[in-house]
């Protein structure tokens, strides 16, 4: 067992929160590779290669609904953007435009086509 911490917004709130002064979360160590953002980018596009998809974004270190955010999130993003090769020589059939956005970092990377909107 091993315990962290990670600030929470000056707005968040909560029952358990309000009362305790802190929040608990559960959390587990994970490895990830390269090749596990590549093949989990993969299974996402594919989800959306259809006729009706021509431009696909897909964001990455956003926060919850709630608000909260993982700060794994930007680790993942900043591995995404230094990928050169993030569909690794992979094509999806109908899709002709794909961009990686990082919300957390208010950036945006083009990684098949280019802006179709500039």
């Amino acid at each position: 067992m091993y315990f962290t911490w990670t600030p929470l917004p000056q707005w968040y709130t909560s029952r358990f929160h309000g009362q305790m002064g802190f929040e608990l979360a559960l959390g587990y160590h994970a490895t990830v590779t390269q090749t596990d953002l590549r093949n989990e980018l993969r299974r996402i596009i594919e989800g959306h290669n259809s006729a009706k998809t021509e431009t696909l974004v897909v964001t990455v270190n956003a926060p919850m609904r709630s608000g909260l955010e993982f700060p794994t999130n930007a680790l993942v993003a900043r591995m995404l953007f230094e990928d050169d090769q993030p569909l690794d020589g992979w094509t999806p059939s109908r899709i002709k435009h794909i961009a990686l956005h990082d919300q957390g970092e208010h950036q945006i990377k083009w990684i098949l086509g280019s802006n179709p909107w500039a």
